[in-house]
């Protein structure tokens, strides 16, 4: 265990009255100042990381920030003293990545990290997107060890508004909605002493709102909650390997973006751009030499799965193709999910 993780055992044993012989009242205004001092000294006073002041008489926790910059109150490190306070049990969560598609794409943490769990949470999103869940249940079946007992509690995943007019606003509506899914599985489906598991395709890290959403939870304090994030191979990485590219050029840097922010064009300095959440085919705008000078494009589809689509070449000659085989796709399987690589061609 390190320094700061002991420090902070000390301040949570000291706050239920199991540092010593001290009196309980005395011990938690040590642990209050000891866990405050040692934030600051150490430095964990970063986003949304609580100071565990008393205001009022009553528990304070510190303020942080959401991605929006708007004012969260919670405590980062959840602790027995938080919720000794509220008379909660802490209920642990693990954010596992489980890798792009291929079942054996997960990592040993995660394998690890799915032998923990005690209960998985599903989001239904109906019988057209039923391999998802499928690839999810065989990645338990194939890495769980035998007689691991656990079970899968689902609920369904709250509709998109695929045409919205404002994609940011919606896509809270959307989060705000899963949060209250998660919140009723967390606080229906989960006992005292067991470990929950929320699988995400390909890295928790990368265009994924689990993260936001269990932090979003634990800023209304209505539930003592501690969570891990277990990496992935992502569907970036998976596509690299699968057309075997390295992503960048020598002394160059690779742009991470989604399609409706390349519409806007290549930013300057920029020559290699790695495109998820395309559904316009929006590498149909660079198609023309003429225009944006040659480029390469390497393509990928239900990346790591049987249906995996792999196309790559001169994106003047491959678009079309791409498109054509992206619409065929989409009707037969009712979605998809796709990336690319796309990059200005380098002649010197």
């Amino acid at each position: 265990m390190d320094t700061v993780a002991r420090l902070h055992q000390l301040g949570d044993n000291l706050a239920v009255g199991s540092g010593g012989g001290a009196e309980v009242a005395i011990e938690e205004e040590i642990a209050l100042s000891a866990r405050f001092v040692f934030s600051v000294a150490f430095g964990d006073m970063r986003e949304g990381s609580g100071d565990h002041s008393r205001r009022g008489g009553t528990l304070g926790l510190g303020k942080g920030v959401d991605s929006h910059g708007n004012l969260l109150q919670r405590c980062h490190w959840p602790c027995k003293f938080c919720a000794a306070k509220t008379g909660q049990a802490v209920k642990k969560i693990l954010i596992i990545g489980i890798g792009a598609g291929d079942p054996d794409y997960i990592t040993a943490q995660g394998i690890k990290a799915l032998n923990q769990v005690d209960v998985f949470f599903l989001m239904d999103k109906g019988r057209i997107k039923g391999k998802l869940r499928d690839v999810r249940e065989e990645i338990c079946r194939r890495h769980i060890v035998p007689g691991r007992p656990h079970r899968f509690v689902e609920a369904p995943s709250p509709p998109r508004d695929l045409k919205p007019a404002d994609y940011r606003a919606s896509v809270d509506e959307l989060n705000e909605a899963k949060q209250a899914v998660f919140a009723a599985m967390i606080a229906d489906e989960m006992k005292d002493g067991e470990t929950a598991g929320i699988l995400v395709w390909g890295d928790p890290m990368l265009y994924d709102s689990t993260i936001r959403n269990i932090d979003a939870l634990i800023a209304t304090g209505r539930q003592a909650i501690d969570y891990e994030v277990i990496p992935g191979i992502t569907a970036v990485q998976a596509l690299a390997a699968r057309h075997r590219i390295p992503l960048n050029r020598i002394a160059e840097p690779v742009l991470l973006t989604t399609g409706r922010r390349l519409a806007e064009g290549f930013p300057d300095g920029i020559t290699s751009a790695v495109v998820l959440l395309d559904g316009e085919d929006t590498f149909e705008r660079f198609a023309d030499p003429q225009l944006h000078g040659e480029m390469e494009i390497y393509w990928g589809a239900y990346l790591g799965t049987p249906d995996e689509i792999l196309i790559s070449g001169r994106l003047k000659d491959v678009a079309s193709e791409i498109h054509r085989r992206r619409a065929e796709a989409r009707q037969r399987n009712g979605w998809i999910m796709d990336t690319y690589l796309i990059r200005k061609v380098n002649d010197d």
